[in-house]
């Protein structure tokens, strides 16, 4: 009895592992349409509890396309005949523009958040983010730490190929693949701002490290029975760099005018290297 059993439950399991197969996702070519993300600029100061500040800007990107290969999703080969180049196309818009906010809950501790807009190649799209900020007061400079996350909608496309490879037989059968659709993806964001706040200066200095990452896409396939499914997902660290000065207006109001300087970090062969974005936020106290 117990050997009939034991012959039953092999023939059962040799059944289903003979229409096993694994699937694995891989991406040839992304093509995204849509805003960067680029981290929020809130000069430190001497603040009280309650006080707090809202702001404009607005950047020109002098690219409008950006070109790489993404790390993350580079393979060699997919098979002996099929090679993959997982390329990276890049459409910036013309135009980007949106407000931010904070609100100090110490001296030093601050609450943030902001919206953003780009508008280019006939498409809009929309990003919102909130953080914390913690800022080091001085007499004549400060030193501000910035942490945040956001959502950004872009329009991507995705050229990939699924391989579906036997358990036992090891043979693979490509499928190839192209997805568009409009996403709101997640970002982070990190940034590190030194600036002057002597009030015998007519202009103040501005200088701000800042480090993100912008998820584009996720692709999964559907996992069925004897098929275990696959997924991929694609994104991309930026590094920017803002100089700047602040001009004082009125006692409430400044002027920030500068040039954020932008590079993927996790894109080879990129082209340009760095996307440069002439940079002007008003800023009004209160």
């Amino acid at each position: 009895m117990k050997l009939n059993l034991f012959l039953l439950f092999a023939l059962v399991t040799l059944f289903f592992l003979s229409g096993c197969s694994t699937e694995t996702i891989f991406v040839q070519r992304t093509v995204i349409d849509g805003s960067m993300s680029t981290p929020p600029v809130h000069p430190g100061k001497n603040a009280q509890p309650g006080s707090g500040s809202f702001s404009m800007y607005c950047q020109l990107p002098n690219q409008k396309i950006s070109t790489g290969k993404l790390e993350s999703n580079q393979q060699d080969n997919l098979n002996s005949d099929t090679t993959l180049s997982s390329d990276m196309v890049w459409h910036h818009p013309t135009l980007t523009m949106g407000g931010d906010a904070e609100y100090y809950l110490t001296h030093q501790i601050s609450l943030t958040g902001g919206f953003q807009y780009s508008a280019g190649n006939g498409r809009d799209n929309w990003g919102g983010r909130c953080g914390l900020g913690f800022t080091v007061p001085g007499k004549s400079t400060t030193l501000r730490l910035d942490g945040g996350i956001g959502l950004q909608s872009i329009h991507h496309t995705e050229d990939y190929v699924v391989v579906e490879e036997d358990f036992f037989s090891s043979k693979k059968t490509n499928i190839y693949l192209s997805d568009t659709r409009n996403t709101s993806e997640s970002t982070y964001y990190v940034t590190f701002t030194l600036n002057s706040v002597d009030t015998n200066w007519v202009v103040q200095f501005l200088l701000q490290f800042g480090w993100s990452k912008q998820y584009l896409y996720d692709l999964e396939t559907e996992a069925k029975v004897n098929v275990n499914g696959s997924r991929d997902v694609g994104s991309v660290s930026i590094f920017t760099l803002t100089p700047a000065f602040i001009i004082p207006l009125k006692q409430d109001i400044s002027v920030i005018c500068g040039v954020r300087a932008s590079s993927f970090t996790t894109v080879d062969n990129l082209q340009p290297e760095f996307i440069v974005m002439p940079f002007m936020q008003m800023n009004f106290d209160f």
